[in-house]
């Protein structure tokens, strides 16, 4: 019996003068994992401080800096670590090509970090070259999401820019040959 053939995981619109493509976000389990992991940490952490910090008011027999450094400390590092496992396990990655740039956007639930570049600027667009940062991907801009990750890439003057790292390179391919049809100027 055959393999099955396997579903595409893009989504593309051809809106007229805009093309866009909605893709799903590379998904690192075990960075979401040893996040999930201190999120499960610091949520007992910020409580307990907290009720730390009540009942240092309730004697006023001691600092209250401590208390108050702490809950401010683990708050930060708690809204850091929902918005990155939220983006991670529902975020998309949406792209929009018209003949005068590309946008390329992680959005998840009405946020959405955007960058745009100038169609004249760009060369190249082609399946991602690898390289050092696509084997050892440990860095935080592999996983965080808006940056440089993907299988598609382009120039933009003297830097390399990816994105589409949700899709596998035969899907890629198939990406590019949408948007080249649909727009000339971004062949190669």
């Amino acid at each position: 019996m055959p393999v099955k053939l396997p579903a595409l995981k893009h989504i593309s619109k051809d809106l007229g003068d805009k093309f866009v493509i909605l893709l799903p976000k590379p998904k690192y389990w075990l960075v979401i994992l040893i996040a999930s992991f201190y999120t499960l940490f610091l949520i007992p952490f910020e409580i307990s401080t907290l009720f730390g910090l009540i009942q240092s008011i309730k004697t006023s027999s001691s600092d209250l800096r401590p208390f108050l450094i702490g809950i401010v400390l683990s708050s930060v590092a708690l809204a850091v670590l929902i918005y990155f496992l939220v983006d991670q396990l529902f975020g998309k990655e949406e792209i929009q090509i018209t003949s005068s740039s590309i946008k390329i956007s992680t959005k998840f639930y009405g946020f959405r970090i955007s960058k745009e570049y100038s169609a004249q600027n760009v060369k190249s667009l082609s399946l991602a070259r690898v390289g050092i940062r696509d084997i050892f991907p440990l860095g935080v801009s592999s996983f965080m999401p808006g940056f440089n990750v993907g299988n598609i890439s382009f120039d933009y003057g003297a830097k390399t820019f990816k994105f589409a790292g949700g899709v596998e390179e035969a899907e890629a391919k198939q990406i590019i040959a949408e948007i080249q049809q649909k727009f000339s100027q971004y062949k190669s």
